[in-house]
């Protein structure tokens, strides 16, 4: 699995969490700074057990989904995305 950058706001080390939803399929996954506390988390990822045999999804799986889409969201900086459209404002030109 991914390792966790450090922190986007202060560079401390972040750790990662993952839980069962209580009462439902879902798990969800947390990343969150140990030394300012901030967090970053991912959709929840669903297990499907009780489905057709090429759509299951056991609960291990949908934890390991959750921990590595929350790592991606976690490791995603602003310089790393890249725009859909250039903006026409950002060339100097007004609104008006």
């Amino acid at each position: 699995m991914e390792d966790l950058k450090p922190c986007p706001f202060c560079g401390g080390e972040a750790d990662i969490e993952s839980w069962h939803v209580y009462d439902s399929w879902y798990w969800e996954g947390v990343c969150e700074c140990k030394r300012c506390g901030a967090k970053g988390s991912a959709p929840q990822c669903e297990a499907r057990i009780n489905v057709r045999p090429e759509f299951i999804v056991t609960h291990e799986e949908a934890e390991l989904k959750a921990r590595q889409g929350a790592i991606k969201a976690w490791n995603t900086r602003a310089n790393d995305l890249r725009p859909i459209a250039e903006c026409p404002y950002q060339k100097g030109q007004s609104n008006d």
